[in-house]
């Protein structure tokens, strides 16, 4: 017997709502900082934005990878029951 784990979520909007308008509001703000010239931005918001974006890219990283062993195991789990049908 082969037990697969598929999580299914019902789509929450207000949530998802919410992650569209952070992630504007956060390219604009970097997008802003890029156009900056380095003498106008304080050196401890500069601090701020670099321990946040190592902060993004570790839970980036880690969606990734994730990720992959999800479709890693979905993909073995596959192959399993494609080889026990057949004869």
């Amino acid at each position: 017997m082969i037990y697969i784990y598929i999580e299914i979520h019902k789509p929450n909007r207000f949530k998802d709502m919410l992650h569209k308008i952070q992630s504007k509001l956060e390219d604009m703000l970097f997008s802003i900082l890029q156009h900056t010239p380095d003498k106008f931005i304080p050196k401890s918001l500069m601090r701020w934005f670099e321990k946040y974006t190592n902060k993004r890219l570790a839970q980036l990283k880690s969606d990734v990878i994730r990720k992959r062993w999800q479709t890693i195991e979905l993909e073995k789990a596959v192959d399993n029951i494609h080889q026990r049908q057949q004869p």
